[in-house]
């Protein structure tokens, strides 16, 4: 006779799968204020498992799909089979109640979350001797816990915070500054506000994050005069830094054509983008002005490919 591996998981599921025995439970178990919002008669068995499979020979889990006040929801009971019970089993309810809403999500196409309501059947060898609340599991932090976690959660909108105030903080802010103007239709004018910042933080040997904030620009934004904007460059910042941004100014023009050329198919502007890319790398390479590292990290194009360049270049 063959062993059964898990005994206890095959008889629950068993017993559980029994729409009559199923609602019994449910009726017997939950709370009457439950009872009163829920419909024990349109209980459907649910396929599959929301156990890690290392966990499953100590747990077995249902779910059944239930109607509250005439909204799909969720009984999710979960088996506990160990004979010692587990301190971290209201960490696992909700982690596993995520994974049931997402399924729900992914099969309804729904962006509204469903009511999931846990129940743990224990049948260990000792009595339960640990808290279902999860805050407990914050130990000394329980009290904070409280305060944030399952609170609304922070939301920092740039979109909200006054150009000023952001111009205050000269390294935080200034990449919040940019993120918040990058899809203006031409970005120059807030560049010309911050100028005075980026001076402040290149005396303070910060070039590296001047040149990350341009690549963004370059790569993200919009500039109407190019020109104009490897003038203000020049005028406020040290020839190190306007020697490695003189000629991006074609980049924007390049890349306008190859958008124009692609106008409406998300695959050829990204073909588009990479070519525009590749005629700026190989207009820095005839320079014979930059590095190679200097070109890649403008580009966004690979040490392979501006090789490649390279060797083309020199045919």
């Amino acid at each position: 006779m063959a062993k059964i591996i898990n005994p206890h998981d095959k008889f629950f599921r068993r017993s559980m799968m029994d729409k009559r025995i199923a609602k019994q439970f449910f009726d017997f178990h939950l709370p009457k204020k439950i009872l009163a919002l829920v419909d024990l008669n349109t209980l459907q068995l649910c396929n599959g498992s929301y156990i890690e499979e290392r966990y499953r020979e100590s747990f077995t889990d249902i779910l059944y799909s239930v109607f509250f006040q005439g909204q799909l929801a969720y009984f999710y009971l979960l088996v506990e089979h160990q004979s010692i019970p587990d301190k971290l089993m209201p960490f696992r309810i909700l982690y596993y109640i995520c994974r049931i809403i997402q399924q729900h999500l992914d099969q309804t196409q729904s962006n509204i979350l469903p009511i999931i309501y846990p129940l743990v059947f224990y049948h260990g060898e000792t009595n339960y001797c640990h808290s279902t609340d999860i805050f407990d599991l914050f130990g000394e932090h329980k009290e904070l816990a409280k305060d944030i976690f399952l609170k609304p959660f922070h939301l920092v909108n740039i979109q909200n915070i006054p150009d000023e105030d952001l111009k205050q903080r000269h390294l935080t802010g200034l990449m919040e500054f940019i993120q918040k103007h990058i899809f203006a239709r031409d970005v120059l004018p807030y560049l010309r506000e911050i100028m005075p910042q980026l001076k402040q933080i290149e005396h303070l040997g910060e070039t590296d994050y001047i040149m990350h904030i341009f690549r963004y620009v370059i790569n993200a934004g919009n500039v109407a005069d190019p020109d104009a904007f490897i003038e203000i460059i020049s005028e406020n910042l040290s020839p190190t830094i306007g020697e490695k941004i003189m000629t991006p100014a074609q980049h924007w023009e390049a890349r306008g054509e190859a958008r124009g050329e692609a106008k409406g198919e998300a695959r050829g502007e990204a073909k588009g983008i990479k070519k525009s890319r590749k005629e700026i790398a190989s207009k820095l390479l005839h320079t014979q002005q930059m590095s190679l590292e200097t070109i890649a990290e403008l580009t966004d194009l690979s040490m392979d490919e501006l090789e490649a360049l390279k060797e083309e270049i020199l045919v």
